[in-house]
C-alpha cells in the first residue's frame, strides 16, 4: 500500500503499486499523525486513509503473504500497529 504522495508510475498514496491505483487523488494531513486501516480478507483488500475507501479490490496474488513496511527516501514514522485476524 503506497503511503507516498506521489509515486513515478502514478500509484500515489492509498494504491497497492504494481497492482491497483486509486481513482481519485488521496491526501495525507500535513504535520499530522494519518490514519490507515488495511484490511485484507483472502484475495479482497480495502484501504482507507483517515475514513476514506481509497482502494477495494479483490487480487489472488495477495491471498496470503508477510506484512512489510517500508519506507524510500522521505522520513516516516508508524506508530499503533495492530494486527488482528478476522472472524
Amino acid at each position: 500500500m503506497q503511503i507516498w504522495k506521489q509515486q513515478p508510475a502514478g500509484y500515489n498514496t492509498g494504491a497497492i503499486v504494481g497492482t491497483a491505483k486509486t481513482a481519485r487523488d488521496f491526501r495525507l494531513k500535513p504535520d499530522q499523525w494519518n490514519l490507515y486501516q488495511i484490511t485484507a480478507d483472502g484475495d479482497h483488500i480495502v484501504v482507507v486513509l483517515n475514513g476514506e475507501t481509497t482502494l477495494d479490490i479483490h487480487d489472488a496474488k495477495f491471498a496470503e503473504g508477510n506484512i512489510r513496511l517500508q519506507y524510500q527516501q522521505f522520513p516516516i514514522a508508524f506508530r499503533n500497529i495492530k494486527i488482528r485476524a478476522l472472524p
